[in-house]
């Protein structure tokens, strides 16, 4: 069963990022206690469920460095 996948997951291309390009490291990235909900893409959505976790060593077409 599980979450359903976002749409905008499947556009974006979100997948395991390379070692030095990971949603850890980009812009859009908010990390909030796991527990709680997980973390979050601006790009992706900040609503709380499933569907909105990301993981911080993902990647996906938008990535943009911290500066």
């Amino acid at each position: 069963m599980g979450a359903p996948t976002l749409k905008i997951k499947e556009e974006l291309d979100y997948r395991f990022g390379r070692a030095k390009e990971k949603c850890l490291y980009c812009r859009f990235f908010h990390m909030t206690l796991p527990e709680i909900s997980g973390s979050r893409c601006e790009i992706m959505g900040l609503q709380p469920g499933r569907a909105y976790r990301i993981t911080y060593n993902n990647l996906c077409d938008r990535y943009e460095q911290r500066a």
